[in-house]
């Protein structure tokens, strides 16, 4: 009797909670959500006026549910998806070219070293009239992909137009896995300053930037600039690796909070593993760098560990995570905020998408402001007449771990502000229209210049010069795309187009870095940057 006893009134509780369950269950907001969006989604379907598309009508409420949330919260279809993952796991399988579509025609930019259509022959400035015998001229842009790409080992029939040749070259090209490099370059960029660019934070940018050091310190670098200018983020990983690499053991790089018990707060710390703990460093960043980028700046600014230097970053201070749906959809979802060492959340305001979305509270202030001096005389240089005195005392004032003073909610003030360069509209025309690409493609002897320099990049970076007779040709061939040749803008942009004609050349012989490293050579921002080593070093010396 007595074990009954027991087994019975448990019964009875239980039959309780069910009841009670059930009762939650049935108010649950969510599932009685749940059950409209399912009535909605079956009558549409079968009593709208017209036939409808389950599918369609599907995605496009998860994508309006979203848009509810914030502007990184977000739903990815399938399609996207494949293109998404391709990108942040650092490989592709396709046949290794990047192309631009000049007047209709798709034209090869380069092709990979080592990759297969360096191997079966294609090069720079070939243009792919026909895939698989179909033609490729006037191709919607964004087909272009699934026209060229397909699993490794498939084979893809081209037909070529090269420049000296009448005929159209037949080109059968292997597919196979492609590296989707998150470095684009890595070079000396002065005496024994190296400089090493990374465009997005995927699963490998950790070990190619270990790579990238590495090779830089053997040609004799002491000092490193690290470009992260117009770098989106991605993995908070891989972030951390980086920085870990930069940072005495056991300093906190960055660490998240999200909602109160549900599991989403994290401490990321430096560790004893990183081989440039001593080097001098200094971080180049501006308004597209956002989110991992954020993360790897603001820990180097908060720990004093180098300088900073550009245009305020983009303000990105949440941490998404992603579900993937069985359909090969996924969504991301903001879980977290991401605190930088100093306790800084940098997230600007989301109450207004659009103004957000126009970069609107940042804290922007003039050429050659310095963070470090007092908030009034910061005050005296804001960027922006119309930002009211007070915007800075809005933000919050955080500590570095030496003492300075940064700023919370607005991005990532730099400690030096070096505004890029800036352009005339002449240049701006010429660059929407791809005319230094055109030029260098179809009108340049570039034969000549390929005979001389083969194998030879360096010798063309230190010594080739643009000279006057391909300015005459490019102005001829920028008057006849209907370019408005303004004779004082072509005199204050002079430096900046030859330098552009000398970086594609560059990279027809070299690839993307050559180009990179021609165009640092007149960088506002790269060349201010080296001048502001001695800063960083005594930054970093603080006590």
């Amino acid at each position: 009797m007595r074990k009954y006893s027991l087994v019975i009134p448990a019964l009875l509780i239980g039959a309780i909670l069910g009841i009670k369950f059930q009762h939650l269950l049935h108010n649950d907001p969510v599932s009685e959500n749940t059950d409209k969006f399912n009535k909605i989604l079956n009558t549409s379907f079968n009593d709208y006026v017209d036939e409808t598309d389950p599918d369609q009508l599907t995605e496009a409420a998860l994508i309006g549910l979203m848009e509810k949330l914030d502007v990184h919260s977000l739903y990815i279809n399938s399609e996207d998806m494949r293109l998404v993952t391709e990108e942040f796991r650092g490989s592709f399988e396709g046949i290794g070219i990047s192309y631009k579509v000049l007047r209709d025609t798709i034209v090869i930019v380069s092709t990979i070293d080592g990759g297969p259509s360096q191997s079966a022959g294609l090069v720079a400035g070939d243009k792919i009239i026909n895939v698989d015998a179909q033609s490729a001229v006037g191709i919607d842009r964004d087909s272009i992909p699934n026209r060229i790409k397909g699993e490794k080992g498939s084979t893809v029939k081209l037909d070529i137009s090269r420049q000296g040749i009448d005929s159209l070259l037949v080109i059968n090209v292997t597919r196979d896995k492609i590296p989707f490099n998150s470095v684009d370059a890595a070079f000396i960029v002065s005496q024994d300053i190296g400089l090493i660019q990374i465009n997005r934070f995927s699963a490998t940018t950790h070990d190619e930037l270990s790579n990238a050091l590495k090779k830089l310190s053997k040609q004799g670098m002491k000092r490193l600039i690290l470009d992260l200018r117009n770098n989106p983020g991605g993995f908070l990983r891989e972030a951390v690796l980086c920085a870990d690499e930069f940072l005495e053991e056991n300093k906190i790089i960055v660490y998240t909070k999200g909602r109160q018990d549900k599991g989403f707060d994290d401490i990321y710390r430096s560790s004893a593993a990183g081989n440039f703990k001593n080097i001098t460093l200094i971080v180049l960043i501006n308004e597209s760098s956002a989110s991992a980028s954020e993360i790897l700046s603001g820990s180097i600014q908060d720990l004093d560990r180098g300088l900073v230097v550009g245009t305020t970053s983009f303000g990105k201070g949440l941490v998404q995570r992603q579900y993937d749906l069985a359909d090969g959809s996924a969504f991301r979802l903001t879980i977290s905020r991401y605190h930088t060492a100093s306790g800084r959340c940098i997230q600007r305001s989301l109450k207004n998408k659009i103004a957000y979305e126009h970069l609107a509270g940042r804290l922007e202030l003039r050429d050659g402001s310095y963070i470090n001096n007092s908030v009034e005389k910061l005050k005296a240089n804001l960027l922006n007449d119309d930002i009211s005195l007070g915007f800075i005392d809005s933000l919050p004032e955080f500590k570095t771990e030496h003492g300075r003073t940064v700023f919370g909610s607005g991005g990532i003030t730099p400690d030096y502000i070096v505004e890029q360069d800036t352009i005339t509209p002449l240049s701006i025309e010429i660059r929407r229209n791809s005319i230094v690409f055109d030029y260098v493609t179809n009108v340049l002897d570039y034969e000549t210049i390929r005979n001389k320099y083969a194998g030879k990049t360096d010798d063309f970076i230190r010594n080739f010069e643009v000279n006057s007779q391909m300015i005459a040709e490019f102005k001829t061939l920028a008057l006849s795309r209907e370019i408005e040749w303004e004779k004082e803008m072509f005199a204050t942009d002079y430096e900046y187009i030859k330098n552009r004609i000398k970086a594609e050349i560059a990279r027809k012989l070299g690839g993307y870095e050559a180009l990179l490293e021609v165009i640092g050579k007149s960088d506002k921002q790269i060349l201010k940057a080296i001048d502001l080593f001695p800063a960083a070093e005594k930054i970093s010396k603080m006590k």
